[in-house]
């Protein structure tokens, strides 16, 4: 996120393959902007299933960077 955003997450996985990461983010002029990443796939190791909700993130903080300011 950009510097001037905070942000307050937690993570959690099963063992089973499920894998997520629940996030508030604060922009510095703006209300605050839930985002909830899930993902299930059984037969994917830890890091893998961190390696997806890692790269939906980044899309969700390109999507946002991306959006026009108000």
């Amino acid at each position: 996120m950009p510097n001037d955003w905070r942000v307050g997450d937690k993570t959690g996985r099963s063992g089973r393959g499920e894998t997520n990461d629940v996030a508030v983010l604060y922009p510095p002029n703006g209300a605050p902007i839930f985002v909830a990443i899930y993902s299930k796939v059984p037969a994917a190791s830890d890091d893998t299933g961190s390696k997806i909700v890692s790269s939906v993130a980044r899309e969700i903080v390109s999507e946002l960077s991306a959006a026009p300011k108000n």
